[in-house]
């Protein structure tokens, strides 16, 4: 008797596709968010070290600020791995020395919300610039 595998509604109903036309990437999300939510313009892939020639997800060039996806958190990617960890954590020390502020966001992190509160803290930043400290 041969095996005949049971099908679930399940396999019947999803298409079995390959996996990169399945999935949105983290950046690809954050960004459609972005503009439609008429964000400031963000540099893709930014170079902030010429010397080690390190890249951002995302620079908003004018507030000096980084935004870095993480990805991989659940699957021991290259985040989570300790000599992964420690080049990322030489990554952001670098940028901070060198006056970058870096936002760190996993992809439970990249909501409608929470962009919305980053764009509102990039345009205040930007206006603390022109008009002085926070509060006076």
């Amino acid at each position: 008797m041969a095996f005949v595998p049971r099908l679930t509604t399940c396999d019947v109903d999803a298409p079995v596709l390959p996996r990169q036309e399945t999935a949105i990437t983290s950046g690809t999300t954050i960004l459609l968010y972005w503009q439609s939510l008429g964000g400031p313009e963000l540099q893709r892939e930014f170079r902030f070290h010429m010397e080690r020639k390190w890249r951002a997800d995302f620079a908003h060039v004018e507030s000096r600020t980084l935004i870095e996806v993480e990805g991989g958190i659940y699957v021991q990617g290259r985040h989570n791995r300790p000599q992964g960890f420690a080049a990322d954590a030489e990554k952001y020390l670098e940028a901070a020395l060198d006056g970058w502020r870096v936002l760190r966001l996993t992809e439970f992190q990249i909501t409608v919300p929470m962009t919305e509160r980053i764009i509102r803290f990039l345009l205040d930043v930007g206006t603390t610039k022109s008009n002085g400290p926070r509060g006076t």
